[in-house]
């Protein structure tokens, strides 16, 4: 995808596909430095995707916003710059909802990138932080005091049951990633996503694909690999795609547009 025509198609190929899924509305994650390997700019790669985003709304019965993602092994700065860049047209304005910080993980990693996610912040940009992937709480601690309204993964709360119940109070939503937490060894066994607990704690979560290509999936398929190993129920899938309206990146008006045709 290093072409401006390549970055809008794709967008429109996933709407395409979300709304195959019942799918009303979707954030779709990029990072845009990645697709600067043949001469294409940040700015032209945000004009690509934000267009992408605005034929499929038009051909679509779905609403599409995106999340931009600095990367942890890229310096602050690098970071910064790409996020300087997301309010610069009206275009982009309307469609790009929030930020986030993706790849590698390490221990204690999350200060390392204070200074890019306070920009964010200062410019009034919804964050959600990669965090709690690969084993390390404090990271989803850390991404909390940062200002992170809700957490990419988290799961490595389920192995401390302290620390799940000190969670409870943070009001951040987890995003939940089954199929690809399994693939990458996030977690040994699908039954470690300890969904009965983060309902017993009022902790509120969404299912996610994370990656559909790599891990082969969507969302149907990460909700029947839930129903099939006992998980969720089907209540429970409609109490918490509702419940996240709240968390959704979007102004009132259009989750007031969104809750009009929930039933």
């Amino acid at each position: 995808m290093q072409t401006k025509d390549s970055l809008t198609e794709s967008v429109i190929d996933v709407a395409n596909q979300g709304q195959k899924d019942g799918i009303k509305y979707i954030e779709l994650r990029f990072a845009p430095k990645f697709h600067t390997q043949k001469n294409m700019s940040i700015r032209d790669t945000l004009e690509a995707v934000c267009k992408g985003a605005e034929i499929a709304e038009s051909e679509y019965n779905i609403m599409v916003r995106l999340l931009v993602c600095g990367m942890k092994h890229h310096s602050n700065e690098e970071n910064i710059n790409i996020f300087k860049q997301i309010h610069d047209t009206e275009l982009l304005k309307k469609y790009i909802v929030g930020v986030d910080l993706a790849g590698g993980e390490d221990d204690d990693s999350m200060s390392q990138h204070a200074e890019a996610i306070q920009y964010a912040k200062d410019k009034g940009l919804k964050i959600t932080l990669h965090a709690g992937e690969c084993g390390c709480i404090k990271n989803v601690y850390d991404a909390m005091k940062m200002g992170a309204k809700r957490i990419g993964h988290g799961v490595a709360l389920f192995d401390d049951k302290e620390q799940l119940n000190h969670f409870q109070n943070s009001k951040v939503l987890l995003e939940i990633c089954p199929r690809s937490n399994v693939q990458t060894k996030a977690i040994s066994h699908i039954k470690k996503i300890d969904l009965d607990s983060l309902k017993r704690l009022n902790i509120p979560y969404l299912i996610n694909t994370d990656n559909r290509i790599v891990t082969q999936t969507n969302l149907i398929k990460e909700y029947l690999t839930l129903l099939e190993n006992n998980l969720i129920t089907i209540e429970e899938i409609k109490r918490i795609n509702k419940e996240a309206i709240d968390y959704a990146f979007i102004n009132r008006f259009d989750k007031k547009e969104i809750l009009k045709n929930w039933d």
